[in-house]
This record gives C-alpha cells, structure tokens and sequence, in this order.
C-alpha cells in the first residue's frame, strides 16, 4: 500500500466506525435516566413513598401552638456552657413542696414538661381558671390532689389525631442539683411509663442529655 493512500484509508475507517457506534452503540452506553439526574417511573413511584414516609414522621411530633397567655420567665440565673449538668433520659425528680420523688423522662423533643394529671377539672377562682386534678403517688399509689392556677393553654397538634388543648401550669420540681420553677402541660399519662415528661422548658441553660444512661443522680430530697 502507498503512503500517499494512507490517509483515504484513515477516512475510511473513521466513517465505518462512526456508522457502527450510531447503530449499536447508544443500545448498549447509553447512560440511563438517573445518571442525568432524571428519575425513571419506578424511582418516582420509590422517592414519592419515601417522602410521605418522611413527612408523616415529623407530623408525629408534636407541635406546640400557644393559646392563651405567655409562656413564663422564672430563670433568673442561667449558667454558661461550662456549668451545664449532664442527666440521664431517666431521672427521678421530686416535687416540692409536697417532697414526692417520682421517675421522670428526660426528652429534648419535648418543648415543655408534662405530668400525669386525672380527674382535670377547671375552675374559677378570683376570676382566673384554675385547675384541680390528681397525681399518682409512686409508693403508696395514692391520689394527691393539687389545685394551681393555669399560666395558658397550649393545642398539642398531632398526626392523624385531633388537636388536644392542654392547661398549663407551674410546678417547683427538683431534678439532681436543679431546682426551680417551670411550666408543666396537663395530661392523662396513665398509659405511658413515666409520670412525668422533663422537656427543654425546664433544662434549657442548665443540662444536657446522655441517652445512654439513666439515674446519673439519686434520689432527690425535699427541701424544706
């Protein structure tokens, strides 16, 4: 073959493959719709699910929609970071003055405290609402019965569920080396374990959460 005929060729065989690739080639390389950051129907139909699976678990928090009132401000002293106690997700508190210590859960999705309350009842008093209901001792399982004044009313909203109003009230509750005043929702607990919700209401400035131990500290004492 003469070297003056070398480039034909080269031509040549450049137009057969270019002929191949456009038959056969795009069956076989041709990258698939998710590589271009297209979805294909079945990866929608998968996405679609797993968005409503995300969803409808952040609806089950439940989401906090003050009512009346304004929430209170009974921090008069917040540490800083170097202070800050460290608590298990279980602790047992005491609420005074009435000096009953009682298990509590320790949960940060939680943005205000709860305690088991039975047999609600609001009334009216010096022209305020009040409230009066029961709490469970934990030894003798006996009723206490409390009377507060209501700070507010929250409407817990939950997924799939009506919206519940919920008093709000104050208690005095020592948790380890804490104590002060926060506000508590009202709510019958008798299904869950725990009596009492601890949220970030009542730790806020002052604790952290390990969640992978319990009863860091003991039994709190009453305070006279």
């Amino acid at each position: 073959m003469k070297v003056s005929n070398l480039p034909w060729l080269m031509v040549l065989l450049y137009l057969a493959g270019c002929s191949t690739y456009s038959t056969q080639g795009p069956e076989r390389n041709a990258p698939s719709a998710s590589q271009y950051g297209q979805k294909t129907s079945e990866e929608a139909e998968s996405l679609s699910a797993d968005e409503e699976e995300d969803s409808s678990s952040e609806a089950d928090e439940e989401v906090e929609e003050i009512v009346e009132g304004k929430p209170g401000k009974h921090q008069v002293y917040v540490p800083d970071v170097g202070e800050r106690y460290v608590f298990g997700w279980v602790e047992w508190i005491c609420l005074q003055p009435q000096g009953i210590n009682i298990k509590a859960k320790v949960d940060s999705g939680a943005r205000t405290s709860s305690i088991n309350a039975q047999n609600l009842v609001e009334f009216r008093r010096d022209r305020t609402t009040w409230v009066r209901f029961d709490i469970i001792h934990p030894d003798t399982k006996e009723k206490v019965t409390l009377e507060r004044p209501v700070v507010r009313f929250v409407r817990i909203v939950q997924h799939l569920r009506e919206p519940q109003r919920r008093p709000v009230i104050e208690l005095e509750v020592k948790l380890g080396p804490l104590q002060h005043v926060a506000e508590f929702s009202l709510i019958d607990r008798s299904n869950f374990v725990y009596q009492v919700l601890i949220g970030r209401n009542y730790l806020r400035g002052y604790g952290l959460i390990d969640v992978e131990e319990t009863f860091l500290w003991l039994v709190p004492a009453r305070v006279s």
